[in-house]
């Protein structure tokens, strides 16, 4: 893994539309299975200091395009698209992000590290499943398309114990 000071930030909000024009933030620092696989690999909150609770806590408030870009995260992760295929989500909300005016010019959207953001519920199985798939987006240099832990082993656990 790459040092703490060069691992990226990243914004995680809920946006489920194919063409957002509004975002509505998560605070990726806060508590929860369904972001400890970003805690594991040291993503740290672009959302840091900025003042805003999101949506973990009782802040309701949408974010557009010109407010992300003031913060201009390293990386995107979009709640919210749980049914796309990463080749779906890239051909219809990064596509459209591309194309966009102001999205285009952020960070995230110019190195094309705008992810689905994973799903809010998730346990120990999930976590695995979505440290590898994050590992390998943050860093693909790193980590490669092996798996980072055997699958089948894990099946076998599941339905037939240790």
């Amino acid at each position: 893994m790459p040092g703490p000071d060069a691992r990226p930030n990243a914004a995680l909000v809920w946006q489920g539309e194919d063409e957002p024009e509004e975002f509505y933030p998560y605070r990726l620092s806060g508590k929860g299975a369904n972001k400890e696989h970003f805690h594991t690999l040291g993503i740290t909150d672009a959302f840091a200091g900025t003042g805003g609770d999101g949506l973990s806590t009782t802040d309701r408030g949408a974010l557009d395009y010109e407010t992300l870009l003031e913060i201009d995260p390293d990386a995107i992760l979009l709640r919210g698209h749980g049914d796309k295929s990463r080749e779906e989500f890239r051909n219809t909300v990064l596509s459209f992000m591309r194309e966009h005016s102001v999205a285009s010019q952020l960070t995230a959207v110019e190195n094309e590290t705008v992810f689905r953001g994973g799903p809010i519920y998730a346990g120990p199985l999930h976590n695995l499943f979505l440290l590898e798939r994050f590992a390998k987006s943050f860093f693909p240099d790193i980590f490669t398309e092996d798996q980072l832990f055997d699958h089948q082993r894990v099946a076998e656990i599941v339905t037939d114990g240790v």
